[in-house]
């Protein structure tokens, strides 16, 4: 006991005790409410959360946005590691080219060609045959569709594409059509997206 000024009282410790550090995980760091300190502490410069670490070092590190701080962070799902697709979700030509057909059949049956009317067409069609192939449920795949129209006047039209891919897991599948007036040609390209 010591006696100071008359009053009595115990004497404290002069030394002072350097707290433990622990690791914190993102949850313990970003469920806090407030910026834990403790004076006198240092921290190193590697990327291990000490005292002195704020809540904005998590949201840095970890790229964890402000609102998604009081609550459980966003789903993220792991990859697959798939090479290839399921037997049942491949793409298949016959249903396809079913599409195309039809397609340029309910729309250019009763159409005659005009240069400005059929530039706006293609786009549609492509468009109309592109959302129509992605509902037929080929999983993992890139849809592409190509497609052409023409005045017909009797002459001859070749339509070639190459592609660099992946000959077990790509395919293609093309449809035409023609009247009096007109001629129209599609490709449609599935290239499976790992």
């Amino acid at each position: 006991m010591l006696t100071v000024n008359g009053r009595e009282g115990r004497r404290r410790s002069s030394a002072v005790v350097e707290p433990t550090r622990r690791r914190l995980s993102v949850y313990d760091v970003t469920s806090t409410s407030r910026r834990q300190s403790i004076s006198g502490s240092s921290y190193s410069t590697n990327f291990s959360f000490g005292p002195r670490r704020s809540i904005g070092m998590a949201h840095r590190l970890y790229g964890i946005s402000q609102h998604h701080t009081a609550h459980a962070s966003t789903i993220q799902y792991l990859n697959t590691y798939k090479t290839g697709p399921d037997e049942e979700k491949k793409f298949r030509t016959k249903p396809v080219k079913d599409v195309i057909e039809s397609t340029l059949r309910t729309r250019l049956d009763n159409c005659t060609y005009c240069s400005d009317k059929c530039s706006k067409l293609t786009a549609s069609i492509t468009e109309e045959i592109k959302n129509a192939v992605k509902l037929l449920g080929f999983e993992r795949y890139k849809i592409v569709c190509c497609a052409q129209i023409g005045s017909h006047n009797d002459q001859a039209l070749r339509v070639a594409s190459r592609c660099l891919w992946n000959e077990s897991t790509d395919y293609a599948a093309s449809g035409s059509f023609s009247n009096d007036s007109l001629f129209a040609c599609v490709t449609v390209f599935g290239i499976y997206a790992e």
